[in-house]
């Protein structure tokens, strides 16, 4: 199932784990911070499986540019803004 939305920022799942550690339940968390009860669960799961709330690094070949087409497409963008 594809994913959907923006990404989640660090302070706010903090913010989660703080919560769910004074006690609070996922469902008033979610009300709370406007989020899907889901998401919440999912950030907890992940916080109880792993130890941290942080997204694993995405798989993929890095991107690599060659010097020469780095300049080439420096000088594209300088006429573009001009």
């Amino acid at each position: 199932m594809a994913k959907h939305g923006k990404e989640i920022s660090s302070d706010t799942k903090q913010n989660i784990i703080k919560l769910i550690e004074s006690g609070w339940r996922a469902r008033d968390i979610a009300n709370s911070l406007n989020l899907c009860e889901s998401t919440v669960s999912r950030i907890i799961k992940r916080w109880r499986d792993r130890g941290d709330v942080e997204n694993k690094s995405r798989p993929g070949r890095p991107k690599f540019i060659k010097k020469r087409s780095e300049r080439a497409l420096s000088r594209i963008v300088k006429l573009l803004c001009l």
